[in-house]
């Protein structure tokens, strides 16, 4: 066999002219394809890209705009009819006095409980169990997986803070919301009701406010998860009945407020550019730089709502009611019984508070020292962004007077 003369043909010849890698000439068809590809999926990523950058845009545009509610429809002189003038009675009635009432359920159900520790109750119980069985003890947790009571007293542990999150986080989210978007308001509206607006902070804040302070002893009170889940969302149609387009039908078309406000925007946008205000100024006065006093109570009560998410979490996690308390209370010691009670028990859940209070203040400090400003939304990395930011918990007074304005310049 004559291997040689097979490397000595013309092809070879031609192959170790141009220096043959042990690549056939195939791989550049297969590399052509490819480019073919890549050239296809190009314009798809650019479609992409441009959808993302339409998305921004669009979210830029209707940030915080006011979302419609009762108050807010007066306070824009939108409607003057007797009936929704009764039904904003009736909402007022509900959101001020239904938070109160459940705050003296809450307290009366603490009258007539005893507290203990979670965990020491369960271990009673599986102490119990072992015992009247005359069994050899499975160990903790197959016992808790078998026996109903300790699953039952497990499962509405996990799923109470869960909803308990859900609604504080609900809560903190809409209190925000409702200051900046009153913010805009006021910048849409110049001659709106102040007094509407007033109302409109004050009773929802009240109504976040004494449901974070006696969501604990309402779910606690709760027997069974399907009682336990009611109670939550009946305590998140309190807070949000004020809202037009939800469950409550007030014979008001959320389109007319929205189309009103889009209508104000569009001016203030127009008077903006009239303005010829063509370079972003710090110093200048045309826009709010300093927060409404509707603001600083606002930015209060989140931080209270906070605080009692930090002490509440911990306490419905921790203890628990194990039997029913044979002291019976002064009228004027009522009023405080829940409190003594809480604070006698706190070796169960004062750490716990303590150690996730730190956590998060450790976390919004770092942000502030870490991130760029643009990212933590405050103007500069100052003494009025760290308040803005670690106490306040809101985006920076000057920096919304840029988003505003970088908003009117480059939106239609």
């Amino acid at each position: 066999m004559n291997f040689r003369g097979k490397a000595e043909s013309p092809e070879g010849e031609d192959r170790d002219r141009r220096g043959y890698t042990g690549v056939d000439e195939a791989s550049d068809e297969d590399d052509y394809e490819e480019y073919e590809l890549e050239e296809t999926e190009s314009p798809l990523i650019g479609e992409r890209e441009l959808e993302r950058q339409k998305v921004k845009e669009c979210i830029q545009k209707h940030r915080f705009t006011p979302s419609p509610n009762l108050y807010r429809s007066w306070s824009i002189g939108l409607y003057e009819d007797s009936w929704i003038r009764a039904f904003t009675t009736l909402v007022i009635c509900v959101q001020l006095l239904g938070p109160l009432f459940l705050l003296g359920y809450a307290r009366r159900e603490y009258d007539r409980q005893i507290f203990g520790n979670t965990m020491d109750h369960l271990r009673s119980l599986h102490t119990k169990g072992v015992n009247a069985s005359n069994t050899t003890d499975p160990g903790f947790v197959p016992w808790a997986w078998g026996d109903d009571e300790a699953t039952r007293i497990i499962q509405m542990k996990i799923l109470g803070v869960i909803l308990m999150l859900l609604i504080f986080m609900s809560n903190d989210r809409s209190l925000l919301t409702q200051d900046l978007e009153s913010d805009n308001l006021r910048r849409f509206f110049p001659n709106h009701s102040r007094y509407w607006l007033y109302i409109d902070a004050f009773c929802n804040s009240a109504a976040y406010l004494v449901i974070g302070i006696c969501i604990t002893p309402i779910l606690m009170g709760a027997r069974t998860v399907c009682s336990l889940v009611l109670d939550s969302l009946s305590m998140l149609f309190l807070a949000n009945v004020d809202n037009l387009g939800g469950d409550l039908d007030f014979g008001v078309d959320r389109a007319d407020f929205d189309d009103v406000v889009e209508t104000f925007r569009q001016r203030w946008i127009e008077k903006m550019k009239a303005e010829k205000i063509h370079k972003w100024d710090e110093e200048d006065g045309h826009e709010l730089t300093s927060l409404h006093g509707v603001s600083y109570a606002v930015s209060i009560v989140r931080m209270v709502n906070l605080i009692v998410c930090f002490i509440q979490v911990p306490i419905f996690a921790f203890t628990m009611p194990i039997g029913e308390d044979p002291v019976v209370y002064t009228s004027w010691s009522r009023q405080f019984v829940w409190i003594v009670k809480n604070i006698s028990l706190w070796r169960s859940w004062a750490f716990y508070s303590i150690f996730i209070w730190l956590i998060w203040m450790t976390s919004n400090v770092a942000r502030f020292f870490l991130l760029p400003a643009s990212r933590c939304q405050i103007y500069k990395k100052d003494f009025s962004g760290f308040i803005s930011l670690v106490i306040l918990r809101r985006p920076g007074p000057r920096y919304q007077k840029k988003v505003s304005f970088e908003s009117a310049m480059h939106m239609d």
